[in-house]
């Protein structure tokens, strides 16, 4: 009797340890097809070159820096200007349109850091183009306010705010812009100083000139015309 008791619960002890086993391997597979599919759903770009950054890494795979602040919450863990070549920088695939491998940062582009931005505010990335172009009429045709090339200035530190050149890059705060379309020639012309009229000066009428009077005659002078003999 004791024998079956003893036989029962070893059975029992074994059923139950490959109850156990099964379900613990189902959870696994489940963890391992979840962690998949999550990889599946974003893109991995891998840092190449030390001079990248999570601003031109978001301009290069996504065409713009809309997407900037959702790609940077993905990516606490790393400083936006604190990349290392190896560190892999996590983007949602449908914010991905560029999967080519993203080239040598030139040393142009290298010197001109755009500031590290908050969280929580987005921005619209202007690129100069046009010659004659200033932040007061960037701010002008993005924001209708001239004065608000301060602001402007606040938001691109390092931006030389008299001095802005052709390819130069201004992140202007979309809660600022009345628009969003490219700013055309003929606005910027605008603003170009017109030339000054030259002053016609008139000349002043030349004097009349009065004719000598004419020589007096024979007569006049008192004299008599003899006729000549012959």
């Amino acid at each position: 009797m004791k024998k079956n008791i003893r036989q029962f619960f070893q059975t029992g002890l074994i059923l139950l340890s490959i109850f156990f086993l099964i379900t613990s391997c189902a959870t696994v597979d489940k963890m391992s097809s979840s962690q998949d599919d999550n990889k599946s759903n974003f893109f991995e770009h891998v840092v190449k070159w030390p001079e990248e950054n999570l601003y031109n890494i978001t301009i290069w795979r996504t065409g713009s820096l809309d997407k900037y602040n959702e790609i940077r919450t993905l990516n606490l863990n790393l400083l936006p200007y604190g990349l290392s070549p190896g560190d892999k920088v996590l983007i949602p695939q449908a914010f991905v349109s560029n999967r080519e491998a993203m080239p040598k940062i030139s040393e142009k582009s290298k010197q001109k850091k755009l500031p590290v931005q908050p969280l929580g505010r987005t921005y619209h990335m202007h690129r100069v183009t046009i010659s004659g172009e200033s932040l007061s009429i960037i701010a002008k045709w993005y924001t209708g306010d001239l004065k608000k090339w301060e602001q402007l200035a606040e938001a691109n530190p390092n931006l030389n705010p008299n001095r802005i050149d052709i390819g130069d890059e201004i992140l202007i705060p979309e809660d600022m812009m009345i628009r969003k379309d490219p700013i055309t020639k003929r606005f910027v012309d605008s603003f170009a100083p017109k030339p000054r009229k030259k002053k016609v000066v008139a000349k002043p009428a030349p004097e009349p000139v009065t004719p000598p009077p004419p020589e007096p005659t024979e007569e006049e002078n008192g004299l008599e015309l003899v006729p000549p003999k012959f």
